[in-house]
């Protein structure tokens, strides 16, 4: 999914992850946050894929972002629940209106009542 002023040619796979790899300068550079978000069994294949594209939108592609979805709805055997999900991979940085790529997405980190940083199990 691209906003309206990104070039038609990143609708390809390939080229927008080439020209994306491209632009980062450091060899180890981050290049993509990735989501696995699950779809609602009660609604239809097509239903969840509208959801998940208007979220993605919303979420993602109105502030810039490029978003790359894939959409899975495998069947359970043996009668198990079916496992409907899609997965989001979404650039770093925004597309500007020239076509440059902007800056990184500043993170936010979450803080205690004393203004620390809350850390993950791993201290990250």
């Amino acid at each position: 999914m691209l906003p309206p002023h990104a070039p038609e040619i990143y609708l390809d796979r390939a080229t927008l992850w080439n020209a994306v790899e491209n632009c980062e300068k450091h060899p180890k550079a981050q290049l993509a946050y990735s989501f696995d978000i699950a779809m609602q069994n009660e609604l239809t294949l097509e239903e969840n894929m509208e959801l998940a594209r208007k979220f993605v939108q919303e979420q993602f592609v109105a502030k810039g972002m490029i978003a790359d979805l894939a959409f899975h709805s495998p069947e359970k055997e043996d009668g198990g629940i079916p496992n409907p999900h899609f997965h989001v991979m979404t650039t770093m940085r925004s597309l500007n209106p020239d076509g440059t790529w902007g800056q990184k997405q500043r993170r936010e980190y979450l803080l205690d009542e004393d203004g620390n940083r809350i850390r993950d199990k791993n201290g990250d």
